[in-house]
């Protein structure tokens, strides 16, 4: 399976939206917690 450097990028970029907004919801489940 061979992927275009385009689709790769755009796989690093779906991944870190990703990553960052599951960081986000704990971060505001935290805040929430702790309140």
């Amino acid at each position: 399976m061979n992927y275009a450097p385009a689709s790769d990028q755009s796989t690093c970029r779906d991944e870190a939206i990703a990553s960052y907004a599951f960081l986000r919801i704990l971060t505001s489940d935290f805040a929430v917690g702790d309140d």
